[in-house]
């Protein structure tokens, strides 16, 4: 399976063959699905790095309270 920026980047080489083909408003509307979807890598980047940071502080705490209670 490929990774999003490798389909991110194919997305990309197939907008500029088809923007050869076609007028500039399918290829406006390429640029802008593009655009979303680099958008959306980022964003999607970002959630994982907070969901991992928040199962490393919610083990924290667990180890915490488990030291507190002995």
């Amino acid at each position: 399976m490929k990774s999003i920026e490798e389909q991110l980047n194919e997305y990309k080489e197939r907008a500029d063959s088809v923007s050869r083909e076609s007028g500039e408003a399918v290829q406006a509307f390429a640029l802008e699905l593009i655009g979303e979807i680099e958008r959306l890598v980022v964003e999607n980047k970002r959630l994982r790095k907070a969901l991992a940071q928040s199962a490393d502080r919610r083990y924290e705490s667990t180890k915490l309270r488990d030291a507190l209670r002995e």
